[in-house]
Order: structure tokens, then C-alpha cells, then sequence
């Protein structure tokens, strides 16, 4: 009949170690990604996640499923000032007073009820960066 030897039981000990090393770093990596994705998650407008910039995703996702917000862009420049005359419906700058923060207040003027015209106006007052009105050919 064999015993168990110390060596034995020396040998099982690295193995109950290493097994806990792994679950335990297992669960932090766990912890940490959920937090990240907590983080990333449901991200809206500026007024929806509570921050100071507008979220280019939204932003983005509201010009594709409501034509007005295209339409509105199109009468303007960007007004932050760096973009050059960079076109509002092109330019994705998150500079203090650009693209951004003009296209999401755009999305929020037309969902809020108002109009095209309305929303144009009230963007150009605000903002400014309004394109001069094209001209027309004589005939």
C-alpha cells in the first residue's frame, strides 16, 4: 500500500495557487470590462448622457433617419473658426461651437417640433457660420 509522500502534497499546492490566480484575475478583468462597457453604453445627445459635448454617434444616426437635419446643415459653414469654411453637413470637428455642438442642437430644435426655416433661423442667430444665399443667374 503506497502513502502519500510530502512531495506529493507539495506538488498539488502550485497547482490550488494558480487555479485562484487565474479566477481571481478572471474576475477583475470581468469587473473592469463591465464597467467599461457600462461606460460606452446608451450614450445619447449632450442632454441625454448629462456631458458637455454631443455624441457623434447620435448625432450621426439623426442626420441618416431625418432628412430636415441635412437640410437645415446645408444653409451653413462650420462656425467654430478652425475649420476654415469647411462645410457644416461635412465637418465632424468637436471644437467649442462647432460642428458638433451645431448639429446636435439642429437635431434637438427638429425634434423639439420646430421647422426647417424656424430651425435655420434660430441656428444662424445662435451660432452664425450661415452661407450667403446662392446667386441667382440673370436671364
Amino acid at each position: 500500500m503506497r502513502t502519500k509522500s510530502s512531495a506529493s502534497s507539495l506538488g498539488s499546492r502550485p497547482r490550488r495557487w494558480a487555479v485562484g490566480a487565474w479566477v481571481g484575475t478572471g474576475l477583475v478583468f470581468a469587473i473592469g470590462l463591465g464597467l467599461a462597457i457600462a461606460n460606452l453604453g446608451g450614450r445619447g445627445t449632450v442632454s441625454d448622457r448629462g456631458g458637455d459635448k454631443p455624441d457623434q454617434i447620435a448625432v450621426a444616426a439623426a442626420e441618416l433617419s431625418d432628412p430636415r437635419v441635412k437640410e437645415v446643415e446645408a444653409s451653413f459653414r462650420c462656425p467654430c473658426g478652425k475649420c476654415g469654411v469647411m462645410e457644416l453637413i461635412e465637418c465632424q470637428c468637436d471644437m467649442p461651437g462647432g460642428a458638433l455642438e451645431v448639429k446636435d442642437a439642429i437635431v434637438k430644435a427638429l425634434k423639439g417640433g420646430g421647422s426647417v426655416p424656424g430651425v435655420t433661423e434660430a441656428i444662424a442667430a445662435h451660432y452664425g457660420g450661415r452661407k450667403a444665399p446662392a446667386a441667382q443667374p440673370r436671364s
